[in-house]
This record gives structure tokens, C-alpha cells and sequence, in this order.
């Protein structure tokens, strides 16, 4: 006699395109993320470089188109610039020139005194130019501003520049 657990049917295994396609339907990844994702499902090597080609082919796999969306999102979204964005793109598993690209793209598209500016506005407040010029500077370095980016900005602050005491 069958059991409960007889009844279910076993569906063949899924080949290494099929179960690509369903991940890729969930998340957009990196095609090295993919491939990782694959080879802990048990693929072998040459059957994850076939589902990748094609993938690639039919362009449902792209690090170029994916390192773009996430570098913008980045940029909007969390105030990151610079080597902060390709930092970010390759810990993601995007390639460097892909992620080198993505960064100067939109780089090209925002003025970053003025999104650093409104990034310190909204991280501090309305009183932000009574911050310590020292936290303003790492919170923009961490975002990836280039000094060029953050000494304008510490001038506008209140506070006496490090090593200096106020006048009691």
C-alpha cells in the first residue's frame, strides 16, 4: 500500500537552463552569481556554460544591463559615487570594466557637490552645518566623494576645523 508521500509524482530533474530561467524569473543576478547559484544545485561545468550562452543570447543575461540598473538605483537610492558604486557593483560579482562603465555612465548624469550636499542635508537634518566636520567627511568618503566633492562642503560647516579650539 502507498504511502502519502508515494502519491506526488517525481518530475524529472530540471536541466541547468530550465532552473536558470526560474531563478533569473525571481531576482536579476550577475552571471557570476548564476553560475555559483547553478553549481550548488549540482550542474556540472559545461552545462552551466551552455544555459549561460544562451541566456546571454537571447538576452535574459546581461552584467552590462544589470550593472547600469544597480549602479543607478545605488546613486539614487543610497547616495553612494564613485569607487562606492563600483565597489558595490563588484561585490555583486559585475566585472570590473562592466562595473567601471556603469559608474562613469551615471556619473555622467548627476552633479555630485549638489547630491552630496542634499546627502548630508538628509543624513543631518536641517542643523546639519553644526555637524563635526569630521563626521560629514567619512559619511561622504564611505559614500565614495572625492575630496574635490568634500572640502566645499566642509566649508560651509560651523564647527572650527579639526585641531582648532573655539574662542571661550
Amino acid at each position: 500500500m502507498p504511502s502519502a508521500g508515494d502519491k506526488r509524482e517525481k518530475r524529472p530533474r530540471a536541466t541547468a537552463l530550465e532552473q536558470a530561467v526560474r531563478y533569473l524569473s525571481r531576482r536579476t543576478v550577475s552571471e557570476q552569481r548564476l553560475r555559483e547559484y547553478l553549481s550548488r544545485k549540482g550542474y556540472g561545468e559545461d552545462d552551466i556554460g551552455k544555459a549561460v550562452e544562451r541566456l546571454k543570447e537571447k538576452k535574459y543575461l546581461s552584467d552590462k544591463d544589470l550593472a547600469r540598473a544597480r549602479a543607478g538605483a545605488l546613486l539614487k537610492r543610497s547616495g553612494y559615487w564613485g569607487r562606492a558604486i563600483r565597489h558595490k557593483l563588484r561585490e555583486e560579482g559585475i566585472g570590473k570594466e562592466d562595473a567601471a562603465e556603469a559608474e562613469r555612465a551615471v556619473g555622467q548624469e548627476e552633479d555630485p557637490k549638489q547630491l552630496a550636499r542634499g546627502l548630508v542635508e538628509r543624513r543631518y537634518g536641517a542643523n546639519w552645518q553644526e555637524t563635526p566636520r569630521r563626521r560629514v567627511a567619512s559619511f561622504l568618503e564611505r559614500r565614495g566623494f572625492s575630496p574635490d566633492v568634500i572640502v566645499p562642503i566642509l566649508r560651509e560647516l560651523k564647527s572650527p576645523p579639526e585641531g582648532e579650539e573655539s574662542g571661550e
